[in-house]
């Protein structure tokens, strides 16, 4: 469901920036409109999750970091 949700929000911005850029540039300007929106789809697609990441400034923690939270998360992992 989910999936499905995502494939139609990322159709939906895809035709919608295909017809600005058929105002704008004519049949020329809705192909590449409509490319460059590809491009972006794939690209946040493979990326986002990267991207989200860096945008918060995750990273990696050890035991020796913060070793209530690791502990915590080793037992809901235990638990799974």
């Amino acid at each position: 469901m989910q999936q499905g949700k995502v494939f139609l929000l990322m159709a939906g911005l895809t035709a919608v920036l295909a017809v600005i850029g058929g105002f704008l540039g004519g049949q020329g300007g809705a192909l590449i409109a409509f490319g460059f929106a590809i491009v972006t789809n794939v690209g946040m697609y493979w990326f986002s999750d990267r991207a989200v990441l860096r945008m918060y400034r995750a990273r990696v923690i050890g035991p020796e970091d913060a070793p209530a939270l690791y502990q915590m998360v080793d037992r809901l992992r235990q638990r799974a």
